[in-house]
């Protein structure tokens, strides 16, 4: 009598297994990537929402600034103009509307223009310290300047007037 010898079974389950485990691993890697992108994106609109609220703060605090009787002798005029009326506006100080800081946490502003132009104006400030700068259009009531809502995002490269 002769035994039969059976040829090893080919196993099914090591090889089930590993595959389950790769489709597993390359999908939680994507979930995991598609995690750290939204995080990314979040981050960034955060950043972006910070410099926008420390660009109108300087715009508030520049017209706080411009609304002293001396300074405000200034606003009838584009700041490219500014120079040549020290005389003019002798209680002016140029160098308080030119720059300045909101409070000291945050960076310092430097103003790249002012362009009034009938009940409206055009402010341009950009940040020192942060690559932002915005255009902020204003209207004037009741002997005020206001800032309308919104703001145009500027190349940080332009300089001050």
């Amino acid at each position: 009598m002769r035994l039969r010898v059976r040829p090893p079974a080919n196993g099914f389950v090591l090889p089930l297994a590993i595959s389950t485990s790769i489709v597993l691993l390359i999908g939680s890697a994507s979930l995991h990537t598609l995690a750290l992108q939204a995080r990314s994106r979040g981050r960034l609109q955060l950043q972006l929402h910070q410099r926008e609220d420390q660009l109108r703060a300087a715009a508030m605090t520049f017209l706080q600034r411009a609304s002293e009787p001396g300074d405000a002798c200034l606003l009838a005029w584009p700041s490219s103009h500014w120079e040549g009326l020290t005389s003019f506006c002798a209680e002016a100080s140029l160098e308080r509307l030119r720059s300045g800081t909101v409070h000291t946490e945050t960076p310092t502003w430097r103003l790249i223009a002012w362009e009034p132009a009938g009940n409206g104006a055009t402010l341009s400030l950009a940040l020192e310290a942060e690559p932002a700068a915005a255009r902020f259009r204003l209207d004037r009531a009741q002997g005020q300047w206001r800032l309308q809502d919104g703001l145009q995002r500027l190349p940080v490269s332009e300089r001050a007037s």
